[in-house]
């Protein structure tokens, strides 16, 4: 975001291939978790996300039994990710016609507490 805000223009370059170190198992669930919080507010939203293979099924195909097997498990961590959301949404309201306004709220999560402050924005959208 902070490159198109200095007008930089990002461009997709064909064939390219990122290469990144292999994450350790807490952080890919930590990150199974976080994308189920992402998926719980663009829910929230009404906002559409791109489709990410996350199946069994896909994973089998593309990837063979074992990690398809631990996708059943990361799964879990975004289910829980996702529904972590949704109850803090229950907690603190509806944010449609809330703008400008701060909740600080504390929650302990599978990964320790989680200390939260959410301004709502008069767009509704980041």
């Amino acid at each position: 975001m902070e490159l198109r805000k200095a007008g930089i223009k990002i461009i997709g370059v064909p064939g390219a291939i990122i290469y990144h170190g292999a994450l350790d198992l807490r952080t890919d669930l930590r990150s199974a978790f976080r994308y189920g919080i992402g998926g719980a507010i663009a829910a929230h939203l009404s906002t559409k996300l791109a489709d990410v293979p996350r199946s069994f099924f896909s994973t089998l195909k593309s990837q063979g039994i074992i990690p398809a097997l631990y996708m059943i498990f990361r799964n879990r961590f975004y289910t829980v990710g996702y529904f972590y959301q949704k109850a803090k949404y229950l907690l603190i309201g509806n944010s449609k016609g809330m703008a400008g306004q701060d909740k600080i709220l504390t929650i302990e999560g599978p990964f320790g507490p989680n200390f939260l402050t959410t301004r709502w924005l008069a767009a509704e959208r980041i």
